[in-house]
């Protein structure tokens, strides 16, 4: 009879005792989700993290991925909440973490490199048609672009860059080539006023001083004979600077 009364109920009453394990499985696994009054409980729902979104992100549909990333924040688990919130940062609009957690440090951007300088430092025109690049004069071509300026005005470099020769007594004058590895290409100053104080393999930065305006070596009034010679040195290719120069004026 007591085998009959165990298979005469129905499956699933109190008389099965399998029903009676899992209800026992079912009690404990409830009360382990309980919550620990004595625990503070993180954050469950979006009120507490403030999650904005732009009209334009909710247009893609973007709100959807922001409230999985959301919860996924109001995991206590550590793991879980970077994971998070490496998802959120790809989510426009999104404006908070999980509180206390630091901001993670974005790469510094690059500095920008500086820009190039006119080389004469005041006013200066670049006279008649016979002081351009490529015009001939006296069984040469002019290589360079002259600049005309007061006695005394100041040269800068150009750029960031390193000496590559400095001298005198020559038809060019008191001279300095200054080599611009950032843009592969050497700059030439002639006739200036006197030696410069800078030594082949000094450092130059974009803007200091390099000399003065003069009219030394073969010379007809004050000028400064400038020069873009492509690659290290004066023997590289020369090209026309007048374009250059107007750039950098304007700049």
């Amino acid at each position: 009879m007591r085998a009959a009364n165990r298979s005469a109920g129905p499956r699933g009453t109190d008389c099965d005792p399998r029903h009676t394990h899992r209800t026992h499985v079912r009690l404990a696994l409830t009360a382990e989700r309980r919550p620990d009054p004595r625990r503070p409980q993180p954050p469950t729902s979006l009120s507490i993290l403030r999650i904005t979104l732009p009209a334009r992100a909710a247009a893609l549909a973007i709100p959807i991925t922001a409230t999985a990333a959301a919860v996924a924040l109001a995991a206590p688990d550590t793991a879980q909440r970077a994971g998070a919130e490496r998802l959120v940062d790809h989510v426009p609009g999104v404006t908070d973490r999980w509180p206390g957690t630091p901001r993670r440090s974005r790469p510094a951007p690059r500095p920008q490199p500086p820009r190039l300088r006119f080389p004469v430092r005041g006013r200066a025109d670049y006279g008649q048609a016979i002081a351009r690049f490529g015009v001939a004069r006296g069984g040469h071509t002019h290589g360079g672009q002259d600049v005309f300026a007061a006695p005394g005005t100041p040269l800068v470099a150009v750029s960031d860059g390193v000496v590559v020769e400095a001298g005198g007594g020559d038809a060019r004058g008191n001279h300095v080539l200054l080599y611009d590895r950032r843009h592969r290409r050497t700059y030439v100053y002639f006739h200036m006023q006197s030696p410069t104080r800078l030594e082949p393999g000094d450092r130059v930065r974009a803007g200091q001083r390099v000399g003065r305006v003069g009219c030394t070596g073969r010379c007809t009034g004050p000028h400064l004979h400038f020069e873009v010679r492509e690659g290290r040195g004066a023997d590289g290719e020369p090209r026309d600077p007048l374009p250059l120069l107007k750039r950098w004026r304007s700049g």
